[in-house]
């Protein structure tokens, strides 16, 4: 079973976006970038080189791995954000597929030493193969003790710390693997996704760039790099980077899926669609692929596709919480109340920890009007996800139903600060610009 993450006044709710913070401006980003990689590129020696949230559910399931030599695995990990919402109803929960991209090169992993050889191979075994990483870690420790220059044993050692969630130690494994052989893309590659990790975006740029300048046929690093750019809401940029990725790599599916989830936060549903189809015409039970093409199709009143993509998606995993998440949202808006609890309820009983169930089934419940449980539902998502700008949008509407506008207007302002773009929270500053000058014109009442 896949894991998720990780997408008026009549209530019948729009899609949201997924929580993002852009926290700078790309294109300052990007100046900072093109600076400090190219003064990285100058010194790299000659050498051979190798992606909310709510209101529907947008998927895939999250995680990277390290860029390996030869005859090893370089993953790419892409976390997709929520596509924005038509005047429907929805949550959306995101996960990502891993990408997985092969770079053969020959030679490398070599050292003057056979011993330390020896130890590296077994170390190498032990964490490709075996997945025993405490081991693999010990054998490639003494690879490195009996040659310290041996660049690819500390490579791999940072990529093991990356695996076990060790950001910062893997940062300064790459570091030292960079200091002695610069010229490595897959290196640059690496650190940047740890770099991505500790939200740390203009160093991860900055290597992205210095990875391409070194390879610029490396599609690992575009895939990438377009999740970053999705992570920041830089859609167009996002959705380039994917592009020349599949003019590298075009049996990827995940590939097209991540494009078609960048096309979706666009509301370019019909191009997203498009892109989805090929996913799936690549690999027939892509769940993921299968729900988000659902989400499509519901935003643009396709009903009776996004059910069948909705049902599919369930058929191929069953237990697929997104799905079922997903279709209590589409039950919703088409006023089947009953079913979208029913559908929201199971989505709670597979996975308890995740917040779009309780966000699907509490607007449901504001739907028809039972407003105790909608706010104990509501509530709740806000407890597991008070980052996720959606359920704070969807609150909002609770407040409204209750007369409170001052906790409606507070809940739009959250559900904008923690989402700034996408056309769902136009509409948001629309109705905060209404509240607050409705406010203004309303008097005060003497006591």
């Amino acid at each position: 079973m896949s894991s998720p993450t990780s997408l008026h006044r009549d209530y019948a709710w729009p899609r949201a976006c997924a929580a993002i913070h852009p926290i700078w401006s790309l294109l300052a980003i990007l100046a900072l970038t093109s600076l400090t990689a190219c003064s990285d590129v100058q010194s790299a020696q000659d050498q051979a080189v190798p992606v909310n949230t709510p209101a529907v559910v947008l998927s895939a399931p999250t995680s990277i791995a390290e860029t390996t030599p030869a005859h090893a695995t370089a993953a790419i990990s892409v976390v997709p954000t929520s596509p924005e919402p038509s005047s429907t109803v929805a949550s959306l929960a995101t996960t990502a597929p891993t990408f997985n991209g092969e770079s053969e090169v020959p030679g490398l992993g070599t050292s003057t030493s056979q011993e330390a050889e020896k130890h590296y191979k077994l170390g190498l075994k032990l964490y490709q193969q075996d997945k025993k990483y405490d081991a693999a870690l010990a054998e490639l420790t003494k690879a490195i003790e009996i040659d310290h220059h041996f660049a690819f044993a500390i490579y791999f050692r940072g990529a093991i710390y990356a695996k076990q969630m060790d950001h910062e130690a893997a940062i300064g494994e790459y570091s030292v693997a960079i200091n002695l052989r610069s010229n490595e893309a897959r290196f640059y590659n690496n650190r940047a996704y740890s770099y991505v990790k500790l939200k740390e975006y203009v160093k991860a740029l900055n290597d992205y760039a210095t990875a391409l300048q070194l390879n610029p046929n490396y599609g690992a690093v575009y895939a990438n790099r377009g999740e970053l750019y999705e992570r920041v809401g830089e859609y167009q940029l996002a959705i380039a980077d994917y592009t020349r990725a599949l003019d590298l790599q075009p049996t990827d599916s995940h590939l097209y899926y991540a494009r078609g989830n960048a096309h979706n936060s666009l509301l370019e549903y019909q191009l997203a669609i498009a892109d989805y189809d090929q996913a799936i015409k690549l690999r027939s039970d892509f769940a993921f692929a299968l729900l988000n093409r659902g989400n499509a199709h519901q935003s643009v009143h396709n009903y009776d596709l996004a059910m069948q993509d909705f049902n599919q998606a369930l058929k191929v995993e069953p237990g697929f919480i997104n799905a079922y998440a997903n279709r209590a949202w589409l039950y919703n808006e088409l006023k089947e109340y009953d079913r979208a609890i029913e559908d929201a309820s199971k989505a709670i009983e597979l996975g308890p920890e995740f917040y779009f169930g309780y966000e699907a089934r509490g607007s449901t419940y504001l739907g028809k009007l039972d407003f105790d449980h909608a706010h104990a539902d509501l509530m709740k998502a806000v407890e597991l996800a008070p980052e996720a700008a959606s359920v704070h949008y969807h609150l909002a509407f609770y407040y409204d139903s209750q007369g409170d506008m001052e906790k409606e207007l507070a809940e739009f302002k959250e559900a904008l600060r923690l989402s700034p773009k996408g056309a769902l929270y136009q509409d948001t500053e629309n109705q905060i610009a209404w509240m607050e000058s409705h406010m203004r014109l309303t008097p005060t009442p003497t006591p």
